[in-house]
């Protein structure tokens, strides 16, 4: 699109270009025009991920967590209004305040568990059986579970909190079995590892500010909690101990 065109002005130099463009392609090798999109951003290091804004006001995502199968939820949606936010409403600060108020929510722990899934399909058989789908199914074996994932099935997990410094793949829980036992999500693992760096690639593609000091709140808030909660435990037990003998 020009400087000064309007979509129809747009739309008639895309048709004559794609007719040019296809007399250069042998037979039946063809480009169409599909869609218009007045407004868009596209990730050139990456095929195929990019956010347009179409001229009937919807979006269509291709490539980042708003629409990947294997990212949580809390992630895509984030990320979904932000996209909203620069593309159709053209507020950048409200972007910016959506990401640090995300940020705070993760790292409070506000996230509802559901939101924090990750999902992948199950293969028969796993090279690398310390893989997250392969550790979480297993426990469920393990446990006796009625509903196991088959080969081909979709699973889906969450991470813990763990004591000690483990694997991602020793973290992963079912969603049933964590609501059970009211296990913790590991909040430093998501922030960190599924969070942070998406955002920040997000952030710097739309020339948004990343939370930088929001973040650092939340991992330094995360950390004194944990603490605390060692502290606790470790009075506890010497009560235990002592009360013993």
């Amino acid at each position: 699109r020009y400087p000064g065109d309007t979509m129809e002005r747009a739309r008639e130099r895309a048709k004559d270009a794609e007719g040019k463009i296809n007399t250069l392609f042998p037979t039946p090798l063809r480009i169409e025009l599909e869609k218009m999109a007045p407004r868009s951003v596209w990730n050139t290091q990456i095929k195929k991920r990019y956010a347009l804004c179409l001229t009937d006001g919807t979006m269509d995502v291709k490539g980042f967590e708003v629409v990947r199968r294997d990212a949580p939820p809390f992630i895509g949606s984030v990320m979904g209004r932000v996209f909203d936010m620069v593309l159709k409403d053209h507020d950048l600060p409200a972007a910016e305040a959506h990401v640090a108020r995300a940020v705070r929510e993760l790292g409070s722990g506000c996230v509802p568990l559901e939101d924090l899934q990750v999902g992948a399909k199950l293969k028969a058989e796993y090279a690398n059986p310390n893989l997250a789908q392969a550790q979480v199914v297993q426990r469920m074996v393990d446990r006796g579970d009625l509903c196991v994932p088959l080969a081909g099935d979709r699973v889906a997990w969450i991470y813990v909190e763990r004591p000690g410094d483990v694997k991602a793949g020793d973290q992963a829980e079912s969603l049933a079995y964590a609501e059970a036992r009211q296990l913790h999500p590991d909040l430093r693992y998501y922030l960190e590892k599924r969070f942070e760096t998406p955002m920040r690639a997000l952030t710097d593609l739309l020339g948004l500010r990343f939370p930088e000091r929001e973040f650092r709140e939340a991992l330094g808030n995360i950390s004194r909690k944990r603490s605390g909660s060692r502290a606790i435990t470790g009075l506890v037990s010497a009560r235990r101990k002592r009360f013993h003998r």
